[in-house]
């Protein structure tokens, strides 16, 4: 279970790795002169290896969320049957997504609407939107009922929030990859590289066991 999310996160941590790896070997040139001329270089890889680790958070949580819904929809679990939390979340993204009833019904494709709904409500796109920290991780894997905690009482997902501001900077343009790479020296990244992969495949492994136990049923409602 899981298997291609573990997959595609353990690539993108090999991507991160090769970029850090470079970093550091720029960073301990012994020809002082070279070092010097690579500092800007320095800079914006640093701030290119954030950017890399927002986007492997964000796809990470896209991912989990994403299984929910394919588990739902593949083991034909009826709306009736899961939790409220999710009912809702399910109704208020068809209201958010369907401009009419006309158009909502013709995403179901002449199914029965009760088992299809919860994957027609799906908007990935909408989801985190480019705003994935540690709470918002908690508020929408919550809406599921899969409650996200840290991996140690050292890593509760601060990281995530630093980085979101980052990649927000960066992505806004309200910072230039040398000026906010300057920021980081490269034992930052090296703890943030870290801390980072540590929470979210800690999330991933909460995310399977989420799906094994298929917590998103409502006990009161078994069939």
């Amino acid at each position: 279970m899981l298997e291609a999310v573990k997959d595609e996160f353990n690539k993108r941590s090999e991507e991160i790795d090769t970029l850090y790896s470079h970093i550091i070997e720029l960073d301990g040139e012994t020809n002082e002169r070279l070092r010097e001329s690579s500092v800007g270089l320095i800079s914006i890889l640093a701030s290119s290896l954030c950017l890399m680790l927002y986007n492997q958070v964000e796809s990470t949580a896209f991912s989990c969320v994403e299984s929910i819904y394919d588990s739902v929809h593949e083991r034909r679990i009826s709306f009736n049957r899961l939790v409220p939390g999710f009912k809702k979340k399910i109704l208020n993204d068809c209201k958010q997504s369907y401009h009419s009833v006309e158009s909502l019904m013709l995403s179901f494709h002449n199914n029965d609407i009760s088992e299809v709904i919860a994957r027609t409500s799906l908007k990935l796109e909408k989801v985190f939107s480019g705003n994935v920290d540690a709470r918002k991780l908690r508020e929408v894997l919550g809406y599921y009922h899969l409650a996200v905690s840290g991996p140690s009482p050292l890593n509760q997902g601060a990281e995530l929030l630093n980085l979101k501001i980052a990649r927000n900077s960066l992505a806004h343009g309200s910072a230039s990859f040398e000026k906010y790479g300057r920021s980081l020296t490269v034992s930052d990244l090296d703890d943030l590289r870290n801390n980072i992969r540590e929470y979210m495949s800690h999330v991933i492994s909460l995310t399977e066991c989420y799906l094994e136990a298929e917590a998103y049923l409502d006990p009161s409602n078994a069939a």
